[in-house]
């Protein structure tokens, strides 16, 4: 199996090319991205214990076997993104901050996740008020001065008690892998994946949205039009071309062209268009793989190309329809979070 490409070490950051993506509708977990802000903890679960705190009847915690035997158990077949995936376009265009690791189209992956609903644990502890529900995880990011901080986030808590999230202890029908947030991590369906909080500890029910670096500070969308540079939430919709890589040589005949397509939130994805000629004219993909809320659609198109240079463009809608934007100047931000443009390249058949 193709192994990832690994960006940074310490932390472990990485992902597999593009192309292995196509190729399966359930994400293999060694293809399944990994990101990381602080060294992975270790973690005994038989001594891990959740806490749940803030405007509840009654700070309460639960074991991992609280859990499991005390909620019904569900499994979800979600998609999860990370907020940086396609910057490497957006970096192209425009140079973005030397601090954010230059992803390619792979920081993404769909998996099958199985725990308990989030919303059935806080009807258990009993929410009393409040509009934001935190997470934080127990890694712990160093700091130049010799502290450190846990990396954290929230989503509202007319969000958290919908029934698309998970306090989530398996992926793929086994145990959560240490990269991916064990025991227990929280999985949010439709959201950017940091909020996704892995090597959950704490939930916090409060008044306000989460105080802490990841949700106040780091991953916020700053363009000049948008002056109060808005906290990320929900998954943008955009379409990706995984095979052929793009400025590759395909020998002229039939060619086949594959991707993904990811909607907005909790959207189903409808309909992908790919244009061989630079979006002037378009054509229906197949969809590969079933459309339905949380996860990303495979596609493909068969064309007949003769020799020559063809410029690619890929695009999608979903059932809120929403579109995408055309061009990657409508989309750039210093942080090259969340690009949705249409996605092109170019394609040499010879």
């Amino acid at each position: 199996m193709t192994p990832q490409i690994t960006f940074t070490d310490a932390p472990l950051n990485s992902a597999p090319i593009p192309a292995v993506l196509a190729q399966h509708f359930i994400t293999p977990v060694p293809l399944f991205f990994i990101r990381n802000h602080a060294p992975v903890p270790s973690i005994n679960a038989d001594d891990y214990h959740l806490r749940i705190d803030g405007l509840v009847n009654k700070m309460t915690e639960f074991s991992l076997r609280d859990l499991q035997q005390q909620f019904p158990i569900y499994t979800l077949t979600a998609s999860l993104a990370c907020a940086g995936n396609r910057r490497d376009e957006l970096n192209a265009f425009q140079a973005i901050s030397a601090s954010e690791i230059v992803w390619g189209g792979a920081t993404i992956g769909n998996a099958t996740w199985t725990g308990v609903l989030l919303k059935d644990v806080l009807a258990a502890v009993g929410v009393t008020a409040g509009e934001h529900v935190a997470f934080e995880g127990a890694d712990r990011e160093p700091l130049p001065d010799g502290s450190t901080r846990a990396f954290g986030g929230s989503i509202p808590l007319t969000k958290a008690l919908s029934g698309d999230n998970l306090l989530a202890f398996a992926m793929n029908d086994a145990p959560l892998p240490p990269d991916h947030g064990y025991p227990l991590r929280a999985l949010v369906g439709g959201y950017i994946g940091a909020r996704s909080v892995k090597w959950l500890e704490r939930i916090t029910v409060q008044n306000t949205p989460s105080t802490n670096y990841y949700q106040a500070t780091a991953y916020r969308l700053h363009r000049p039009e948008l002056p109060d540079s808005p906290m990320l939430g929900e998954q943008p919709l955009y379409a990706l071309i995984c095979a052929p890589s793009p400025n590759s040589t395909v020998p002229a005949g039939q060619v086949v062209l594959q991707g993904y397509a990811i909607p907005h939130g909790t959207e189903t994805i409808t309909n992908v268009e790919l244009s061989l000629d630079g979006g002037a004219t378009w054509q229906a993909a197949h969809l590969d793989s079933p459309q339905s809320a949380h996860s990303w659609v495979l596609w493909r198109i068969e064309a007949d190309l003769s020799t020559g240079e063809y410029s690619i463009v890929a695009r999608a809608t979903d059932s809120g329809g929403n579109q995408q934007p055309s061009d990657l100047a409508q989309v750039w931000n210093d942080k090259g979070y969340v690009n949705n443009a249409y996605h092109r390249m170019t394609l040499y058949v010879g």
